[in-house]
């Protein structure tokens, strides 16, 4: 057994590339293999989100305190209270953050990619075979190149193009 000791974590402000206002993040697991799961808590102030984004087997996020909001890509805003669990699905473009007038804080819950490689926003790597860590890859058309997959994933995917 492993105690992960919360003294033992700094808070990052989150990156403006992908949240608007001011938002915190509390990492607290990033699995090691063959897990690949990952936790944070992250904290909104009023009316602050994430960019729309969509994750390659979903999100799970746990709302903690305040009130959120949260929005799957072509339907209406939905609120989310304390204790309410927000499933999203693989792939669906979405985003999450806090109401105009309150703070809001969830457990944001997901897998990493298999190799936990990210291929740089704009990168040449769409749509063109690599070497990654000795592995065939491809960049996923779907996310504009932000994440790799490996040659037996990408079989199985629908042609991207």
């Amino acid at each position: 057994m492993k105690i992960l000791r919360a003294s033992a974590r700094k808070t990052n402000r989150a990156p403006e590339s992908n949240f608007t206002g001011t938002v915190f993040s509390d990492e607290v697991v990033a699995g090691a293999a063959p897990s690949r799961m990952r936790a944070s808590v992250v904290s909104f102030t009023p009316g602050a989100r994430t960019a729309r984004h969509s994750h390659p087997v979903g999100q799970t996020l746990f709302c903690l305190s305040g009130s959120g909001r949260v929005q799957r890509e072509g339907e209406p805003v939905r609120e989310i209270q304390p204790g309410d669990t927000a499933i999203i699905p693989p792939d669906v473009r979405h985003w999450h953050g806090a109401a105009p007038d309150k703070l809001f804080s969830h457990l944001a819950m997901s897998e990493l990619t298999p190799t936990r490689a990210r291929a740089p926003r704009g990168s040449s790597m769409a749509g063109k075979l690599k070497q990654h860590q000795g592995l065939p890859i491809k960049a996923c058309i779907r996310c504009a190149a932000r994440r790799v997959v490996t040659a037996p994933v990408l079989a199985a995917m629908p042609n991207r193009g």
